[in-house]
């Protein structure tokens, strides 16, 4: 199984855009079968329903960890993953999960929508 986080596609405003964006980059791992890790985001629900993938979704829990809940979530997600697709939108939360996927050396890939 293929875990991948896929976080921000929303922020495109472009579903065409993003979805073909996803496809291009796990096409070749549709064989293994495919996870994908997100935070709710309503595209990457969209695409995953679309193609029948497995969705698991990490929510930040405010209530139990304070102001380190982003850190928390994120933190898990990359525990158990393989690889991180970012569609930037310009929010430090987005190059922060990038970021941290880069520095525990997992495959991160950053997307801008032109």
């Amino acid at each position: 199984m293929f875990r991948v986080i896929v976080v921000g596609g929303n922020s495109t405003n472009d579903f065409e855009f993003f979805r073909t964006k996803c496809v291009n980059i796990l096409r070749n791992k549709a064989n293994e079968g495919i996870m994908i890790y997100t935070t709710g985001d309503e595209f990457v629900r969209k695409f995953a329903q679309m193609y029948r993938i497995d969705l698991k979704i990490f929510t930040a829990e405010f209530k139990k960890d304070g102001k380190n809940a982003l850190s928390v979530r994120n933190n898990k997600m990359l525990e158990d993953c393989d690889a991180v697709i970012c569609f930037d939108n310009g929010t430090r939360e987005i190059k922060y999960i990038h970021d941290m996927a880069c520095e525990r050396h997992i495959p991160a890939r950053l997307i801008h929508y032109n």
